[in-house]
């Protein structure tokens, strides 16, 4: 008798477990009801299980039961370290659609992301939703691997390390060396870029100007070698390269002066303009013709284009250097 409660004790607890891992809420009235038990057996059972998530989790995977005093019901929340299959895929989709690595490389990293998955529904289900945008993936034009170049290129930038590099100018159709104090690498619109100081630049100018002197611009895929220096440099704090204000002001990847633009907007989605320009600010807005005034801060001319590329729903009204 003793062995059948027992075996009854341990289906219900299973099943009760299981159905938590489902998502589900347990009601301890509704459950004592459907097992015939009191309430303190379900309250047992549920302890059963709390203490056993307690004794058996993982240093990524920690689950815990939670009382629902809306409901009445307890539930159980993971927390985890690891990414969720709906990080997962949220990842998937932004590598295929910044375009960066060539198709077999961007493959690898896809099942390798995939495969922390929890379970093969879940990796089956990310599959599902991606292949047929990686079967129709269009690879960048360089058809460079460029990740080796890229670390380096991070290794040295926090060290202080000086680089030389070996750079394809595809606008001058030359190849140049440069001598370069790393400071940054970013990412936009399908290319990593690398920011930078010219040695030679930063030794012919004197201590005073050197806080208004602009970083270089260097495509990464485009630099064929990297050398990385023993020596050292060191940028004084007040001259301190500010990567988040530059990542702000530089939107287009065009290396160049400082400039304000203003200029008025009558497009559909002021978001579009104030996401794609992170400091632009909104100047004044006319409710009965829809204009918006707008004011940014950008360096070079690449803002030109994107300008440009708005047609009709954008006027200039000024640009100037600061």
């Amino acid at each position: 008798m003793a062995s059948e409660e027992q075996d009854k004790k341990t289906e219900r607890v299973l099943s009760l477990y299981t159905r938590l891992l489902q998502g589900e809420e347990i009601n301890k009235a509704i459950e004592a009801e459907h097992y015939g038990v009191t309430e303190r057996s379900i309250q047992r059972d549920l302890q059963d299980i709390e203490r056993f998530c307690d004794h058996h989790k993982k240093q990524n995977d920690k689950m815990a039961l939670f009382y629902n005093r809306h409901t009445h019901s307890v539930h159980l929340e993971r927390t985890s370290k690891t990414l969720s299959p709906k990080e997962i895929l949220a990842l998937c989709k932004i590598l295929l659609d910044s375009k960066a690595f060539k198709k077999e490389k961007m493959t690898n990293m896809l099942q390798r992301l995939i495969e922390n998955c929890s379970s093969d529904d879940s990796k089956n289900e990310v599959w599902h939703l991606i292949k047929n945008e990686l079967f129709y993936y269009i690879e960048p034009k360089h058809q460079k691997d460029f990740l080796d170049i890229l670390w380096e290129a991070g290794k040295a930038i926090r060290f202080s390390h000086y680089i030389t590099i070996v750079y394809e100018r595809k606008h001058h159709n030359k190849v140049v060396t440069r001598v370069l104090q790393p400071l940054s690498i970013l990412f936009s619109e399908y290319y990593f870029y690398l920011i930078a100081f010219i040695k030679e630049d930063m030794a012919n100018i004197s201590s005073q100007n050197r806080k208004k002197m602009l970083p270089v611009v260097y495509r990464i895929d485009r630099i064929s070698s990297i050398q990385v220096s023993e020596k050292r440099f060191v940028i004084p704090y007040c001259n301190h390269f500010e990567e988040g204000q530059f990542r702000r002001r530089i939107p287009f990847m065009f290396g160049g002066e400082l400039m304000q633009v203003i200029f008025t907007y009558s497009g559909y989605d002021i978001d579009a303009v104030l996401d794609r320009l992170p400091t632009a600010t909104i100047v004044s807005y006319r409710e009965e013709t829809g204009i918006y005034t707008l004011s940014a801060e950008v360096y070079g001319h690449g803002i030109d284009m994107w300008l440009r590329s708005q047609g009709p729903f954008v006027k200039v009204l000024s640009k100037q250097v600061l």
